[in-house]
């Protein structure tokens, strides 16, 4: 099972990207033994960052063919995506993947159609991103529907999908269509072990930007069948997002821990919070006793 690590995006006061910090953040995770990084994901704040292309390209040019790359080229509008798509495409070093929510499509009925049409210019493989919380539109279903998801694996340029609903659920029945082609990947960090178990080829959590060693040490007690200390370090792994999942600011507090632990200059976020320093105090302990204990 992979560990691809959703990164945050680092800023200066003026908002823009921090070079320096984006390819120490790119060095540490990497340097803890992940699989991937994903950059312009969710934890990435990719409505709101300006120079995607930039940022793509750093993080292509920091992994240095250490680890796949996977890069977000979502936009609000269908054109936006494909624009972003073909500036992605023109790159020098490209990304070994692309990662699409598709916003605009969630009624479905679009979906297949849209994928099946841009799918003569891609250059580069796909994965879905399915994301209920980024939908802010009323729509009556807001997820892919299983039926829309096994029609677009079976399309040559969609390579797998990354599933965030944390519905097991739903995961359970995409897993079904997931093939040597077709790959399926958890985002939910509650559901790491249980996703294991039912064969899901990866993993996406955002605690992988400041703790990514508990996430790999879960993955080797799968892999190793220590059943005991793998239920013990899920367990923990819960406990720890507890303190800052509830507040919906997850990127904030991620740039505040990794700008008291030297790897970031500053904790510069779209998202904001009167209370941030006291939640990633707290965030602070539970890691340290958690170390201790584990």
């Amino acid at each position: 099972m992979e560990i691809i690590v959703p990164i945050v995006t680092p800023l200066d006061e003026d908002f823009a990207v921090d070079e320096k910090g984006l390819r120490n953040l790119v060095d540490f995770v990497l340097d803890k033994g992940v699989s991937g990084i994903f950059v312009l994901g969710t934890t990435g704040e990719f409505q709101y960052i300006r120079n995607k292309k930039r940022t793509i390209e750093i993080v292509i040019d920091e992994v240095s063919n250490r680890c796949p790359v996977y890069a977000g080229v979502t936009e609000f509008t269908v054109e936006e995506t494909v624009y972003q798509i073909m500036e992605i495409q023109n790159l020098i070093k490209k990304p070994d993947f692309l990662v699409i929510a598709p916003l605009v499509y969630h009624s479905n009925r679009k979906l297949f159609r849209h994928f099946e049409r841009i799918e003569k210019f891609l250059q580069i493989p796909v994965y879905l991103y399915n994301n209920i919380g980024i939908i802010t539109r009323k729509l009556k279903r807001k997820d892919i529907i299983p039926g829309i998801v096994e029609q677009l694996s079976k399309l040559d340029k969609i390579s797998g999908i990354k599933d965030s609903s944390g519905n097991i659920k739903y995961f359970k029945e995409i897993m079904g269509f997931r093939g040597e082609k077709f790959k399926v990947l958890q985002g939910d960090e509650g559901l790491i072990r249980e996703s294991f178990l039912l064969g899901a080829d990866g993993i996406v959590p955002s605690m992988g930007n400041i703790f990514p060693e508990i996430l790999v040490n879960l993955i080797n007690c799968l892999k190793n069948k220590q059943d005991e200390k793998s239920k013990i370090l899920q367990e923990k792994i819960i406990e720890i997002r507890s303190v800052y999942l509830k507040y919906g600011i997850t990127p904030a507090v991620l740039k505040e821990y990794l700008k008291r632990q030297g790897i970031i200059k500053t904790e510069t976020s779209f998202y904001k919070s009167n209370n941030l320093n006291e939640i990633v105090n707290q965030l602070e302990k539970k890691i340290e006793n958690i170390k201790k204990e584990v």
